[in-house]
Parts: C-alpha cells; structure tokens; sequence
C-alpha cells in the first residue's frame, strides 16, 4: 500500500486475472515429438480435455484462469466460444477482448485474451498462445469485435489482498 495514495487509484485485481498473471513466461517446447506439460493442463480446464500444446490454446488458457477462480468459463478449445459467454461489456480492464481470425484461410476461430488496460487506441491483453506464449501484448483496441464480462449469476470473482 502506497501512503497518501488514493485507494481506489487501482481497481482490485480479479482472482482470474491474478491467475492469468501468475502464468507468465509459460512457454511451448519447441522440441519435436514434445509438449509443455502446464499448457496441457490448460487443454484439461476444456470439455475436450488434455491436448498437446501445438494445438491452439487460447481459450484454453481463459478456461484454466477461470475454472481456477472458481468462474464457470466456455470449457471450450473454441476462441469463438468466447462470444456468447457472459455479458456484452464496455472497453474496460479485466474485460474478455475476442479477436477475429486473422486468416480466414488458415482455420481456427480467432484469438481470446483478458483486457489488463486502454492507452489511447491500445488494449493491453494477457493471453496465452500470444507467440507461443503466456505474454502480454498492446492490441489495436478496433480490432477486439466482443468485449464480455462473467455473468451476474456467476461467482464474484472477488479480488486478491
């Protein structure tokens, strides 16, 4: 705690954000034939269970940082699984941020991450599979197509102290 500073300067960190940040620096084995034994446990927090990590993981990851804070989550592999989940929300810190896909060519559903803030027209987001890692990167804040937020009826995801 910062004497004199004001107490609501900083919003409570979300236990599903603490457990996002807590994964930072998760890394995929680049090996051949091998696979990062923690994002496969990210895989395992989906109805589809464990995958390899070279499978897209994304959602995954969102699943396992809910699940974790006690917050149902999609449960689903699907980045796109994000865009009926909870409520339609403002721009805001600690939103979901769903991205589309940047290829319409190449498969998979888009991209998913968690808002950590706005900088003008930036939304920083940590995610995982952000090159081939738990990273947090500056996002064009026009490119996010849903921003949601859990449920009232879900659990409070209350904040750490």
């Amino acid at each position: 705690m910062l004497p004199h500073a004001p107490q609501n300067l900083i919003p409570p960190v979300p236990l599903y954000v603490a457990a996002a940040l807590a994964e930072l620096g998760v890394v995929e084995d680049a090996r051949p034939f091998k696979s990062a034994a923690r994002i496969e446990e990210y895989h395992a927090a989906t109805v589809a269970g464990r995958a390899l990590d070279d499978v897209p993981w994304c959602s995954s990851f969102l699943c396992f940082c809910f699940e974790r804070a006690g917050i149902l989550s999609t449960r689903s592999k699907a980045a796109s699984s994000w865009l009926r989940w909870g409520t339609s929300c403002l721009p805001k810190p600690f939103a979901v941020c769903c991205f589309p896909k940047s290829d319409p060519d190449a498969g998979g559903t888009g991209h998913v991450a968690l808002s950590l803030g706005l900088s003008g027209s930036t939304v920083y987001v940590i995610g995982g599979n952000q090159s081939n890692r738990v990273s947090i990167m500056p996002r064009l804040a026009r490119d996010v197509i849903s921003w949601r937020a859990p449920d009232e009826h879900f659990p409070n995801p209350g904040a750490l102290t």
